[in-house]
């Protein structure tokens, strides 16, 4: 089974960047834990140093051997104003948001450093991803349990947008519709 970018710890510098404090604090520490069925299964504690030369270093054991090492951070200038922040990926050096856990390196290292690491939907086959299309829009729009292509206009919603939206969840319908009757046949409806 190929591995996807879903199978691996993932660490992102948004939900970071949530917990700093960048007026107080030069200094931050704190834990990041995963968890899958509510049992921890990853532990891992950091320092940021937010001075001159930005880094986040990082404490951990792998298979019950301690690792610790320092990564930088950076920083660019959007249009809009503020900063943000970015990881400097330990093997390509370039800057990323998300890093991944790699056994290989031992290190969180961005998705390029991989070779050819895919995303879980880059393996699904035509008629999972307009299915997952479709039970997207449907969660998002759709009464919890209710999973028609009708759903009321909600009082905040202009008639423009709920009818695009409408439209998008009926093609998304008619799309899984004719992929299911193309693969299998008028016999499986």
């Amino acid at each position: 089974m190929v591995t996807t970018t879903e199978d691996l710890l993932r660490l992102s510098i948004f939900s970071l960047t949530k917990t700093w404090d960048f007026n107080n604090e030069s200094q931050i520490s704190g834990i990041s834990v995963w968890k899958t069925n509510q049992q921890v299964t990853a532990r891992i504690s950091y320092c940021i140093s937010l001075t001159k030369n930005p880094y986040l270093e990082f404490h951990f054991s792998c298979n019950r051997e301690p690792i610790s090492y320092k990564m930088n951070l950076t920083t660019t200038t959007p249009f809009y104003g503020g900063k943000r922040w970015w990881f400097v990926c330990p093997v390509t050096e370039k800057r990323c948001a998300v890093l991944y856990f790699s056994d290989t390196y031992r290190k969180f290292v961005s998705r390029q450093a991989f070779d050819h690491l895919p995303y879980r939907s880059q393996n699904e086959c035509i008629i999972n991803r307009a299915i997952r299309k479709k039970h997207k829009l449907q969660d998002r729009y759709c009464k919890e349990g209710s999973y028609d292509t009708y759903f009321p206009k909600p009082k905040h919603m202009h008639k423009t947008t709920y009818f695009k939206l409408l439209d998008q969840l009926n093609h998304a319908d008619s799309h899984v519709d004719f992929l299911m009757f193309k693969r299998f046949g008028a016999n499986s409806f």
